[in-house]
This record gives structure tokens, sequence and C-alpha cells, in this order.
């Protein structure tokens, strides 16, 4: 006698779908490019300006604030220039050394935000929102509070104040819960597409 056909099987279920992005994503990584965009302006406005934006530099540094720098008050910069001759242009130049050095540290902070950026975008990653974290503290103390803290000219103030409070938004942003359950969503969906039959 025959054996009757096994029951047919249903077909298998479709593996879920990534989540899909929510908008306080959107906003995480939007804020945290921002914070990049002004460091690299920042940086940009330095290395354009070459020696005349030292040259300034340090002349509002002098005119605004003599006795940090050891000067008489009331004492003005073009008075220091006239008198100094030269040593006004080694001054200049070690300044833009100075502030070179800083900015090339700020691209480089930007450069690494902008990248965990999109994968914060994509996925939610963990591991791109501990680096955020990290960039976001190292671009708070090292390049742009020394920048603030030399009294830069105006743009210079604006683009670094810019960076850090962006910045220090940014890290607090991206471990708040929408970004986890995102990040989660994503693994679930990973762990059931590569779930072995």
């Amino acid at each position: 006698m025959q054996q009757p056909y096994p029951p047919a099987q249903g077909a298998p279920a479709a593996p879920p779908a990534p989540p899909r992005r929510p908008a306080f994503v959107v906003v995480v990584s939007l804020i945290t490019a921002l914070s990049a965009l002004c460091s690299l302006i920042g940086a940009f406005i330095v290395y354009a300006g070459g020696k005349d934006f030292a040259d300034d530099y340090l002349r509002q540094a002098m005119d605004d604030n003599p006795d940090a720098v050891g000067l008489p008050t009331g004492t003005s910069a073009s008075e220091i220039k006239d008198m100094s001759g030269p040593l006004w242009n080694e001054a200049v130049s070690s300044l833009q050394d100075t502030i070179s050095a800083r900015a090339g540290i700020a691209i480089f902070v930007a450069a690494c935000l902008l990248l965990f950026t999109v994968f914060v975008l994509r996925t939610g990653a963990t591991w791109a929102r501990v680096l955020i974290t990290v960039m976001a503290v190292v671009q708070f103390i090292l390049p742009h509070t020394l920048i603030l803290g030399d009294q830069p000219p105006n743009s210079l103030f604006l683009t670094s104040f810019l960076a850090i409070v962006l910045g220090l938004v940014a890290l607090i942003l991206v471990w708040l819960p929408p970004v986890g359950r995102f990040n989660k969503g994503h693994k679930q969906a990973r762990s059931v597409h590569f779930r072995p039959v």
C-alpha cells in the first residue's frame, strides 16, 4: 500500500526587514555632522587666512586683553608692532604654526565624527556611538577649548563655540533610547537572517 504524501510544508517565513530609521536618529546625525562642519569651517578660516589671519589674531588678543600677554594696560598692538620690528613677525609666525596645528587636529576629529555618524545613521551602531562620544570629548578638550582660551577673532570663536556645543549635545543624544532601539532592531533582523536552518 502506497504511503500518503506528507502534508505540504508552508514556505519559510521571510526574515524581518530592518527597522525604519527614526527621525530622531536623523536629527542626532545632523547635529553631529554640524559639529564636525563647524570644525572644518574654522580650520578653513585659519588656513585660508594664513599669515594675515595670524597677524589679526595676535593684534586682537593684545588689544582685547593686554594684561594676559604681559603688556601694560592701555598699550595697543600697533604700538607693540612698531616697537618690536622683526620680533613681531616671529611672534606672528609662531602663532600661525600653533593655530595651524590646532586646525589640523580639528580636521582629523571632524573627519572621524563624520565617518562614525554614517554608521549611526545606518544602523545606530554601538561602537560608532562610543567613538562619537570619545571624539566629542577630544574636540572639547584639545583644539576648541584652547582656541577659545586665546580670545580668537569672532569668526573662529563662533565656529569653535558651535563645534563644542553641538558636539556635547550629540554626545548626549546618541545614548538616548530611540538610537538604542534602532540599533537593537538591526541586530535582531541580522540574527534572524543569518540563523542556520
